[in-house]
């Protein structure tokens, strides 16, 4: 318990390091078993029964519903077979989050009286009137 006491205490940027360090294992790992493991997945059911389970184990760690539709890629026949799908939707996943977490989060709290970074007309216009 006091282990997930300690995970809990860690800032976003870390929880977020973690979760796709993780994602980003998973998925290499499970797109060299596709390629490794073609004839025994080539088998429908089994093929389809695998990548169920890592499009679930995907979207238990990253809780994206954006990667798991690019995960779902990996059901057309010939596409899903051919490109590292699990790969490239971790990544695209972890472009958006980082994105969104060292880009957008600081613009959007940003509280100041005039908002210079996301309007610079209105600050600019606002800064001659008060003159």
């Amino acid at each position: 318990m006091s282990e997930l006491n300690r995970l809990d205490g860690q800032s976003p940027q870390k929880q977020f390091k973690r979760k796709a360090l993780t994602a980003l294992g998973v998925s290499i790992i499970a797109d060299i078993l596709d390629y490794v493991a073609a004839p025994i997945f080539a088998v429908p059911v089994v093929g389809d029964i695998f990548d169920v389970i890592t499009i679930a184990l995907l979207y238990n760690i990253t809780k994206s519903k954006f990667a798991t539709t690019l995960n779902m890629i990996e059901f057309v026949p010939v596409i899903g077979d051919l490109l590292p799908v699990y790969t490239l939707a971790t990544v695209s996943w972890i472009i958006k989050e980082s994105t969104s977490m060292y880009v957008k989060g600081p613009i959007q709290r940003f509280q100041g009286p005039l908002n210079q970074v996301t309007s610079p007309i209105r600050a600019f216009a606002n800064h001659f009137q008060r003159r």
